[in-house]
């Protein structure tokens, strides 16, 4: 898939952007996968969680005690309470049990909507404010959404969780 970063360089500038080069440097990663057609999540273990947090907090000014991870390794968090092999069980069970062939296109395609819209309105909204406050050369503002921008070069941020609003929900590899 063809991007055009230019395009996107030459409205900041025709917009007022006093650091077109620095307003798109956090937006590297992004126009790579876009290119390349993959996004290339990355694996947990080399995502900085405590930068992740800062990042979070800095830009929401909401706390971020927790970040649950998702992933095909993990596809939901296990509860605390839970043992390994109940959750296990229960996750293997419910998938294969409950879900007939009929069903699971369904069930796929509304959960692969539903992500995609949240996601999308994420990064949509992230990047909406980001560069707005690149336009109007708000520095304040600037410092306070690029580390969360830079992050979504490795992964997906979802939001807080409903019932545990410091639990940051991130999908990664």
């Amino acid at each position: 898939m063809l991007t055009n970063g230019q395009e996107l360089v030459d409205f900041l500038t025709e917009n007022g952007c006093q650091d077109v080069a620095g307003a798109m440097k956090p937006l590297t990663k992004l126009f790579e996968f876009a290119e390349s057609g993959k996004f290339e999540l990355t694996l947990r273990n080399r995502i900085n969680q405590k930068r992740l947090k800062k990042a979070v907090s800095l830009a929401t000014g909401r706390p971020v005690s927790k970040i649950a991870f998702v992933s095909l390794a993990n596809p939901f968090p296990k509860p605390d309470w839970m043992s390994q092999e109940v959750y296990e069980d229960s996750l293997w069970a419910s998938l294969g049990n409950s879900l007939s062939a009929s069903l699971w296109a369904s069930f796929e395609a509304s959960l692969r909507d539903s992500l995609w819209t949240s996601l999308w309105t994420n990064l949509e909204d992230s990047l909406f404010y980001y560069l707005g406050f690149c336009i109007l050369n708000d520095q304040e503002k600037i410092d306070k959404l690029k580390p969360l921008v830079e992050f979504w070069g490795q992964c997906f941020i979802l939001g807080f969780k409903f019932d545990e609003p410091e639990t940051l929900l991130v999908v990664c590899r």
